[in-house]
This record gives C-alpha cells, sequence and structure tokens, in this order.
C-alpha cells in the first residue's frame, strides 16, 4: 500500500474507530441521536458549534457524511451539499460567490445570509437568515438565547486568529506592546472555552468569522481583521453581514503597533435589536426542528 492510500485508511480508521463509533454507541445508548454534518478537517471552534446547539436541544449529534446527514447548520458547507440532498439545512452558506446550488430534496430552512440564499436555485420560499453561532454563542453563556449579562471585562481587546493563521506575528507584537490588557484567543479550542474568553473581553478582534459573530451576540465592539488568502475571501463575511444589518463593514489590516485607542477606534457593534431579532428567529428555528424530529 503506496504511502497516501496509507494516510487515507489510517484517516478513515481514526474517523470511525474513534470518533463515529462512540457517537453512534452513546446516541444509541441515550435513544436521542441525530445525524448531522459540521466540518472537521480542521480543529475550529466555530465549526463545532452545530453539535453544540443540537445538544442543547436533546439530541446526541452523530457526525455523518455530508449527503447522509439530516442536518446541516453552522459553517460554510453548502458546496459540500450534492444537489441530493435530501437532509434539512438550518443556517448554512456557500464560502464562494461563484457557487450555485438546486437542491430538489432538501428541506430549507435558514441560511447564512441573502448571499447565499440567493445562490441556492429555485427556492421559491422565505427562510430564516442568520448565522447559528449567533444563537449558540448566547446558548454558551447563558443557557437561552435572551441576551446574558457578562462578568465585569478583564482585558481591554481579545485578539481571535484564523485558524489557518494561528501564529500571527501582528498578535504577538500587541502582546508584547500591550501586556495583559490583550488577551490571545485560538480558535482551535472547544467552543465554550473560546466563547468564555471572549466574554472576558471588552472588545473584539478577530481574523475567524466565527469570533465577530461571537462578539455580536454579547453585545461587544468587534473589529473585522484582515487573513490573507482566505478560501472565498470575504464572501461569507458579507453574507453574514447581509443578515444582521451591518453597514460598510471593511476588514482592517493590523501591523501590530497599534495603540488600544488606535484599535478602539476600529471596532464597531452590529445593531443589537438586529441581533436579537435574528437569534430568535434561529431559536424558533431549531426548536420547530427539535420537535419535528421528536415526532417523527
Amino acid at each position: 500500500m503506496s504511502r497516501m492510500l496509507r494516510h487515507r485508511f489510517d484517516r478513515l480508521m481514526s474517523y470511525h474507530l474513534a470518533e463515529r463509533l462512540p457517537q453512534q454507541g452513546l446516541a444509541l445508548a441515550r435513544g436521542n441521536g441525530l445525524s448531522a454534518y459540521w466540518f472537521r478537517e480542521t480543529l475550529n471552534f466555530g465549526d463545532l458549534l452545530t453539535p453544540a446547539i443540537l445538544r442543547h436541544h436533546g439530541f446526541t449529534p452523530v457526525h455523518a457524511y455530508p449527503d447522509r446527514a439530516q442536518l446541516t447548520a453552522t459553517g460554510s458547507v453548502l458546496e459540500h451539499l450534492s444537489e441530493q440532498y435530501r437532509g434539512t439545512i438550518l443556517g448554512s452558506g456557500f464560502i464562494d460567490a461563484r457557487s450555485t446550488r438546486r437542491f430538489t430534496g432538501a428541506r430549507i430552512v435558514g441560511l447564512r445570509g441573502a448571499l447565499s440564499r440567493d445562490r441556492v436555485e429555485g427556492l421559491g420560499h422565505s427562510v430564516t437568515l442568520g448565522d447559528p453561532g449567533l444563537y449558540a454563542t448566547r446558548l454558551l453563556v447563558g443557557g437561552t438565547e435572551k441576551r446574558p449579562t457578562l462578568p465585569a471585562p478583564t482585558h481591554a481587546f481579545g485578539l481571535v486568529a484564523h485558524h489557518a493563521h494561528l501564529d500571527a506575528p501582528e498578535f504577538a507584537a500587541l502582546k508584547a506592546r500591550h501586556g495583559a490588557a490583550i488577551r490571545l484567543i485560538s480558535p482551535a479550542a472547544p467552543p465554550a472555552q473560546v466563547i468564555a474568553q471572549i466574554a472576558t473581553c471588552e472588545r473584539i478582534a478577530s481574523a475567524s468569522l466565527h469570533g465577530l459573530i461571537a462578539a455580536d451576540a454579547l453585545g461587544l465592539p468587534a473589529i473585522w481583521l484582515a487573513a490573507p488568502g482566505l478560501i472565498g475571501g470575504r464572501f461569507k463575511f458579507d453574507d453574514y453581514a447581509s443578515a444582521v444589518a451591518r453597514r460598510g463593514w471593511e476588514p482592517a489590516a493590523l501591523t501590530g503597533s497599534e495603540s488600544l485607542a488606535d484599535l478602539c477606534a476600529l471596532a464597531s457593534c452590529a445593531p443589537q435589536d438586529a441581533i436579537d431579532g435574528v437569534i430568535a428567529g434561529l431559536a424558533r428555528a431549531f426548536t420547530e426542528f427539535a420537535e419535528e424530529v421528536a415526532l417523527a
């Protein structure tokens, strides 16, 4: 067996033996399994928000291959689905502005934003718009979709890297310059941990879309940080912004020499009434989905 085939075989066995089979066993024992697709090739808290939401609604999530999943939710995963997908789509988006799909058998309840909605061909009904990460953040901090009361902040700024740029030199430079005022937050950690760290900061600067989404859900001013070479460029950011009425949103390129005042001047909040409205819509959609699954 070639080295490449051996590597693929080892990854497949690891997926089934170390991850999927334990999930299936737990789901069988509890009698509450639900198959869902989320991206798992890299460790990124945003991709793990789908199982967090499902656990809140009483399910044991079991990772499935895209077209075998009952649900796809958080993430830029629509390109991963074939047009024959027959599950539920609730909050997913595209990653590339050139992508389109005509889902003839799927039940489309929600999409991340208007840009993704406009690329689903033949969509003849209205859908809930908004990234489920907003809803998941509220659940992980306060346990409900209501706006939580946060503790007094311990850091002036939280810097959230993109998972492809964990060693961004400008982050290290800002930390060296401002010390304890800066909290470096890695997205390669469990969602509850990342969101708890974000909640300790007065403001957030993030190259990760879900870092910005978490900040919006918690009402924290945030800076969208430019990150070079991202797949799809700014599409997913603009798609998300379309659902929460963020206008004129542009990425900022940091050098690492900025003062705290410079950073504060770059930070902005999404309209809180728009955020609350989107979260309420997502809460209703997931609750209805869970009730329908229970009755099936």
